[in-house]
């Protein structure tokens, strides 16, 4: 099965959400997994990017499951 998202616009997506993530962490000491604020800012990524959150939970899931791949796509994101 391929990923929903090719391997570049991922790493873009990817880099997103990580620095989303580390924002509202260091405002909020933790990210709130209840949802709300953090499902907007979410959406507007997926806006951003023109894609689904489960075409991404997807394409995540599958490139998570080569540890190569994945390496790669974490070093591009850092």
């Amino acid at each position: 099965q391929a990923a929903k998202i090719e391997q570049t616009k991922f790493v873009e997506v990817l880099t997103d959400v990580r620095l989303l993530e580390s924002m509202y962490t260091l405002k909020y000491q933790r990210i709130d997994s209840t949802g709300g604020l953090m499902d907007e800012y979410y959406q507007q990524i997926w806006d951003k990017y023109q894609i689904k959150q489960d075409d991404f939970k997807t394409s995540y899931v599958l490139y998570a499951k080569n540890a190569a791949v994945m390496e790669v796509i974490e070093d591009s994101v850092i």
